[in-house]
């Protein structure tokens, strides 16, 4: 649809939005950890392969649809460090967690991270609030698995290559996207 209303690329596109979330991810990590005081062994796990800086090393660590909940969880954990987590902000993080649920599944499994996060910046167990983020996630994965169904019923190879794209399987990249000139 971003396609046809701007006329650009599709592969354009994808890479521009891919961008901006990771770029946004990383920009706020290290405003993050900006001045935070490290340890040796903070440091080390950091910058080993298990940390983010695995993420820059190869393509493959992580798929990119990930970096979507890594960004919430980076801007999340964020506000809560400079006691900028208000309650509309809180809502909206809830509506951005249900929408990516239903982009990838994924977010389902890291919201005990939120919750985490939220107790170890109030030392409180906060059930209600808690709860939020649960049902922000567990409600459209709920509906998904009673009325879900393939996307496109099987049809986005069909639907890429109408577009003029074709994708080729590459052992050592995963699928890689090629534009037909």
């Amino acid at each position: 649809m971003l396609q046809d209303l701007t006329g650009v690329r599709l592969n354009y596109l994808v890479y521009c939005v891919q961008f901006l979330i990771i770029s946004g991810f990383f920009w706020l990590y290290f405003k993050l950890i900006r001045y935070k005081i490290t340890d040796l062994l903070y440091l080390s796990l950091l910058l080993s392969s298990i940390g983010f800086v695995g993420l820059l090393n190869t393509v493959t660590y992580v798929g990119k649809k990930e970096f979507i909940v890594f960004l919430l969880f980076t801007w999340f954990v964020y506000l809560l460090d400079r006691d900028k987590l208000s309650g509309k902000k809180e809502y909206l993080f809830c509506i951005a967690l249900c929408i990516t649920v239903f982009l990838h599944e994924v977010a389902l499994f890291y919201i005990p991270y939120f919750a985490i996060a939220l107790f170890l910046k109030t030392g409180t167990f906060e059930y209600k609030r808690y709860s939020k983020y649960f049902l922000a996630v567990g409600i459209p994965t709920l509906l998904i698995l009673l009325f879900g169904k393939n996307v496109n019923e099987g049809m986005s190879l069909q639907i890429l290559a109408e577009r003029g794209y074709i994708l080729l399987m590459e052992f050592s990249t995963g699928i890689l996207m090629k534009g037909i000139i």
